[in-house]
């Protein structure tokens, strides 16, 4: 189902937003003078919890602009409603996802923004993957600080998260998946795609 398939995007994508923040929180646990002296806005590390806020936002937007599809003869908003009621049903814990996204007001778009706003996501899950992973934040650390001062500007230890930020991105190409063969009847996300010489659109089509 399309409704659990977001539930599942979503839940990776909040997880890297925590992560990001984490890894900032780390710099100035393990560097307490970014504190003292208050010039953590000036590192590199500064920008991450942004980013994960971003991530969360495309996937929202996203999520309302198709909430109201009917894709299987049912909305992907009913769906998700039935996966809220059966949860509440077997008296199982509440799934914090399936609610906020039951709460969430739909907005809906058409086809060719819906495609739009999936490639906004997809770029951006992509672009934080690479930018966090320890390879890349070292030679920006090295670019702002230098060799030297690199390893003195870094949280102890290094906290990897490029796993979470991978399965994210393993996470929205599935979602991407799902929703290419969606549309208005007269074309789909993947033919609005398919027309497109963008290279991140190509890797996200396949």
């Amino acid at each position: 189902m399309l409704a659990k398939q977001c539930v599942q995007t979503y839940a990776a994508i909040k997880l890297v937003e925590q992560k990001l923040q984490e890894k900032l929180d780390k710099l100035l646990e393990t560097r307490p003078f970014y504190q003292l002296f208050d010039v953590a806005n000036d590192h590199p590390y500064a920008a991450l919890p942004a980013h994960g806020q971003q991530l969360r936002q495309e996937f929202l937007n996203l999520y309302a602009g198709i909430a109201d599809w009917d894709v299987t003869g049912r909305t992907i908003s009913d769906e998700m409603a039935q996966i809220k009621a059966r949860q509440e049903a077997e008296g199982t814990d509440a799934d914090l996802n399936v609610a906020e996204l039951s709460q969430l007001a739909a907005c809906t778009v058409d086809v060719d923004q819906a495609a739009e706003q999936l490639v906004k996501l997809f770029s951006k899950a992509t672009w934080i993957w690479s930018f966090c992973d320890n390879k890349g934040l070292k030679e920006l650390l090295i670019a702002k600080f230098g060799k030297k001062g690199a390893a003195n500007n870094a949280e102890v230890p290094l906290l990897n998260i490029a796993p979470e930020c991978k399965d994210a991105v393993k996470e929205v190409k599935k979602l991407s998946k799902l929703l290419m063969g969606t549309g208005d009847g007269a074309k789909t996300i993947r033919t609005v795609l398919s027309v497109s010489p963008d290279t991140v659109i190509a890797h996200l089509l396949k």
